[in-house]
């Protein structure tokens, strides 16, 4: 029970928090992947997780993705600097990928807005081939949320 109290007042403050920010007008999200990237390399993952939608809650915590992050900085050194960031729109999803340079090696960084919020975070080596996975056309979309 108190580990369920612990949550909700942490969802309170989040919303404390937050809440100035939503009488504001949206912002691009191609600043909102830049400023996710920003958080990324400062460090500050709690303030990435509060900027998931539901999906992506669900399934990348805070200490996961500073677990990640952690592991690719040991092994592939500091952040020396970022490259020019690109972006791509599909549907109602735009994702922007920004190149980063670590000490030995290159990463791109696919940050996927949706509706204001992060809905996917994918962090891979510069020139991958990996391609984004879509649904077949005959999948209900609707029947997921």
């Amino acid at each position: 029970m108190r580990a369920r109290g612990s949550r909700l007042l942490a969802a309170l403050l989040g919303a404390i928090l937050v809440a100035p920010a939503l009488g504001h007008a949206q912002e691009p999200p191609e600043k909102l992947a830049l400023a996710i990237v920003g958080k990324l390399i400062a460090g500050q993952f709690s303030e990435i997780v509060a900027r998931y939608n539901p999906e992506m809650a669900a399934v990348v915590s805070g200490p996961a993705l500073k677990q990640t992050w952690d592991q690719l900085t040991a092994t592939e050194g500091f952040v020396r600097g970022l490259g020019v960031p690109r972006t791509t729109r599909q549907d109602d999803v735009t994702v922007t990928v920004v190149p980063v340079q670590l000490a030995r090696t290159q990463f791109n960084i696919r940050v996927a807005i949706r509706a204001g919020h992060v809905a996917g975070l994918l962090i891979v080596p510069a020139g991958s081939r990996a391609q984004p996975w879509y649904a077949p056309s005959y999948v209900d979309d609707t029947a997921f949320f």
